[in-house]
């Protein structure tokens, strides 16, 4: 029953809250005051359902802005569990690596301490070579020196044996024209080697100067008559030229 009919209908008692019943009279101010109240009710209902729509609205775009947001939320979530993937590979490799990062890292240890050895050397060996080409060029000098002193002895042998060789030359000279005209007795000198003119008296006439061999090693004249004299052969036309011209120089 609404509260019109209360108000304008023909029944002047209404029921009471706890079952008695009174008049119409007795609540006129009341059902005022409840008419206001409920007037108030529609006005704030009215006013919350404004607020309500426009609250909808935000909360609306507010939800679409969510669900733009959780979108990206999702994206980004996926985007850094990608990365985090990635950062553990990456951790993987670098554990896998760090041995041989430590391995290479000694390595180049060792070829840094070989290679300051090796400069350390190096040093050595060019002050070695300093040194060495010093006492050559050192060397250089007294070879040099050397040979000038071995070619003036070599110069004043060349002379000396020029000389030698001339005098000697002289003397073979002397010794085969005095040959030529003396005759030399077995018992004063023998000859050294060779044949030799040789005279032999027991020999048949016109036979007893004959060209014959001295055997060194028996010591005695080739033969069946024996020998008082001999002289050297006579020297040949060009030995005597050569002779002569060695005389010469």
């Amino acid at each position: 029953m609404s509260i019109q009919r209360y108000i304008l209908g023909d029944d002047r008692s209404l029921p009471s809250k706890n079952g008695f019943y009174v008049t119409y009279k007795d609540h006129q101010s009341e059902i005022a005051r409840l008419t206001n109240t409920i007037n108030d009710l529609n006005d704030y209902v009215d006013t919350y359902q404004d607020a309500s729509i426009e609250a909808g609205k935000v909360i609306y775009d507010k939800d679409a802005e969510i669900a733009e947001l959780t979108k990206r939320l999702e994206a980004a979530e996926m985007a850094a569990k990608a990365r985090a993937d990635e950062c553990y590979v990456l951790c993987a490799e670098i554990l896998d690596l760090k041995p041989r990062l430590e391995e290479a890292h000694k390595r180049a240890c060792r070829n840094a301490a070989e290679t300051n050895a090796q400069e350390e050397r190096a040093e050595a060996a060019e002050i070695t070579i300093s040194n060495l080409s010093s006492e050559n060029q050192r060397l250089k000098n007294g070879v040099s020196g050397d040979l000038a002193e071995i070619d003036r002895i070599q110069k004043e042998y060349d002379g000396v044996f020029r000389k030698y060789i001339q005098l000697k030359n002289k003397r073979k000279t002397a010794e085969l024209n005095a040959a030529r005209y003396e005759w030399i007795n077995v018992k004063e000198k023998l000859p050294l080697i060779g044949y030799v003119i040789a005279y032999r008296p027991s020999a048949p006439k016109g036979n007893e100067v004959s060209t014959i061999n001295y055997d060194y090693y028996q010591k005695r004249f080739c033969g069946q008559y024996p020998v008082t004299h001999w002289m050297p052969l006579p020297i040949s036309p060009e030995e005597a030229a050569r002779l002569a011209q060695g005389e010469s120089k």
